[in-house]
This record gives structure tokens, sequence and C-alpha cells, in this order.
């Protein structure tokens, strides 16, 4: 297959190889199919090989949706979006696919090897991402692309995670055929039977609006997203993106892992997923988050790996295994629930715990000698 036009590192020269990364700014937001500045965390690459590059990245130490830092570390989902973006970015740059083709994803992984490196430390993580560009059988340029990445990911210069993306790009004309024509924008997927949006304390998350699962009371778990959400969907889409099904994954471990029924709890995160997938995701039709191992560990292991299906019109459209690692020493539980809780029963717990909350801070005002010495 000859791919001459689509870049030839023996032009390169030597010295531009082996250049610092620049961290000053983000690149164009175009190149990484983001809408908002805010949103690219890619700022700089530099080609190493035939097909090796170097690309740098820059994390916020806080953010709306990845952050702020739970323990002290960055998300790990970070790395996971910045993968998807160092993979478009190299297409374009790299390689010169055209900027009006789709990108298909087949299949994904990532996992944070090394929670400890991510630790921030009063500045934004620079980071790096070693990556190895692979065509793959589906390749007919130029009108389709099939390839693969493979990452490491580097911060401060020690490898502390890997990841790879199998993706198909294709121009506007086959993607029109391989979706049946154009399709409309949809509006929010709408709950079916006796459902609601968990609040967002009980899945992980701060603000309201970023809670993305529901749980019925026949203990099924639905993705219930808003396609006007502005980092979910930083641009329209007319399917479910990837980073929005690993964090519908995680949250509903999270919502788990509260209602589990231990006699002791650890605050567990999702490090790691390897995903398959094998349809779209419609908006338009509800989308299920099906686990098939349990989301919780098993006594007290330090780190465990859950299966997890996304299921529509049943069908599997998505297959995952997610991985989870212990961020906190084990703490007694005062409570418990079913794992498969009703909704009510997940904000009835969360209630509660709220009220022991506030009955020890009115304790500690009626001691106030006792409590200030507490607190040097």
């Amino acid at each position: 297959m000859q791919l001459d036009v689509l870049g030839d590192a023996s032009e390169m020269p030597s010295e531009i190889q082996r250049r610092p990364l620049s961290y000053a700014q983000p690149v164009p937001r175009h190149l990484v199919h983001r809408a908002a500045v805010a949103e690219v965390f890619i700022t700089d690459s530099a080609r190493t090989g035939e097909h090796a590059f170097r690309v740098a990245a820059q994390w916020p130490r806080d953010h709306a949706l990845y952050g702020p830092p739970v323990g002290g570390a960055s998300d790990p989902l970070l790395f996971a979006e910045t993968l998807r973006q160092a993979m478009v970015y190299l297409a374009h740059v790299h390689y010169e696919i055209p900027l009006t083709h789709q990108f298909l994803g087949k299949a994904c992984t990532f996992e944070i090897t090394d929670l400890d490196a991510l630790r921030t430390h009063g500045a934004p993580h620079e980071v790096e991402l070693e990556v190895t560009w692979h065509w793959t059988p589906e390749c007919r340029a130029p009108h389709r692309f099939g390839l693969r990445v493979e990452a490491v990911l580097l911060v401060d210069g020690l490898a502390c995670g890997s990841g790879s993306l199998h993706v198909t790009t294709m121009d506007k004309r086959l993607y029109a055929r391989l979706r049946g024509g154009e399709r409309p924008a949809a509006g929010p997927v709408r709950p079916v039977g006796a459902l609601r949006r968990l609040s967002a304390v009980s899945v992980g998350r701060q603000r309201p609006g970023d809670s993305v699962v529901g749980l019925g009371r026949d203990g099924r778990w639905q993705i219930l997203v808003d396609p006007q959400h502005a980092i979910y969907f930083d641009h329209p889409s007319d399917h479910l993106p990837m980073m929005v099904m690993l964090e519908s994954i995680r949250q509903v471990g999270h919502a788990v892992q509260r209602t589990s029924d231990d006699s002791v709890r650890g605050r567990y995160q999702m490090v790691g997923a390897s995903g398959t997938f094998h349809a779209f995701a419609e908006l338009d039709a509800p989308l299920y988050v099906v686990p098939r191992r349990p989301l919780v560990a098993a006594g007290t292991q330090r780190r465990f790996d859950a299966r997890v299906d996304l299921v529509q019109n049943d069908a599997v459209v998505a297959e995952f295994t997610a991985t989870w690692q212990r961020t906190a020493h084990l703490v007694p539980r005062r409570a418990s629930v079913p794992v498969q809780a009703s909704a009510a029963e997940v904000e009835s717990l969360l209630d509660a715990g709220a009220k022991r909350m506030s009955h020890k801070l009115r304790t500690l005002s009626d001691k106030p000698s006792r409590a200030v010495g507490a607190m040097k």
C-alpha cells in the first residue's frame, strides 16, 4: 500500500526530531475535533521515526468534568481524552487525512499503571505521549483509512500508563451511506418507565448536569445524557461519543460502590478500560449500562476488573472491561443497601449520610474548646 503523500520520516530534519516539545499554547482546536479552546489539551508534536511521534499535552489542575483531583491526582480519563486528541491531531497534521473525514472507533484501551505519578503539585501537569502509528487493512485511501495508535504516557519522564485506539476514518459520502443518509439532530433521551437521573454526588460528580445515568425499579442503568451538554457534546454528534461511554461506565461504578453491602468500603477510582465497539450507540433510543461482573471489589482487594456491556434494542453495541483501583484507606460502613438498589434507595442512603455529618457539626459547635483543640 503506497501512502507516500501522507508523510515520510526521511524528509524530517534530525534537529526537528530531537527538539524539546512546547507547552506554550494549545494546538488549533479544529485539529483535535474540539469546538472550545478550553477543551484542547494537545500543545505540540514531533516526529521521531517513520511512524513514531512524541506528543505534548497540558492537563489542567482543575476542570469542570475531569476534576478536581481525587486524592490529589489528575483524573485518569484525561489520559483517554488526550490519547483521542493525539490520534486525531497526528492524522490531520502528519498524515494529511482530510479534516472533513469522520472518525469511527473500533476499539480502545487505556490504563494508568502508576496513579501516584498523576499527583498534582501546584501546577498543571505537562505530560508526554510516545505514540506509534499503524495502518490497518481497512485502509482504502483517499476515501477511507484504517489506523491504530499505541501510546505510552510519561509524566516527568517516567512511564505511568499506556493505551491504544483502533479507528476507521471515512469521507462524508461513505459516512452518509453507512448512516443511511442525513440523520436529524436528536434531543435528550427520555427516561423509560419509573426512572430518574441520579444525583451528581451519587455518581462521583459535582455538578447536577454532569450526571448521565438513571436507575430504574427493574435494576437497569440507563444513560441519560443531554446532547446540548457543553463538554460531553463539545460539538454536535449523531451518536454517543466514546468518552461519554467511558464516563457512563464510571458513574455506574461509583453508584454501585456507594450502595455495596460490604462491611467495609474503600474509595475506588476507574484507572483504565478496554472496549470494543460493535455498532453506533444511537441518541434516539434507550441505551443501558449492563454490568456482567460485579462493579465492587471482592473483600479488600486493591485493584479489580469488571465487565460491562452497553445494550440498545436488545443488542450489545459496545463491551468494556473497566479497571478500578483503591485510592484511600478502607473505612467502616454504618449502613448498606443491596447492590441493585433503586434510585430512591440510593438517595435515601446519601440523605442519611448528610444528616449524620450535620449532627457531628452541631455536636462540635456545642463544644467549642474541644473543637478548636482538634484543629491544631
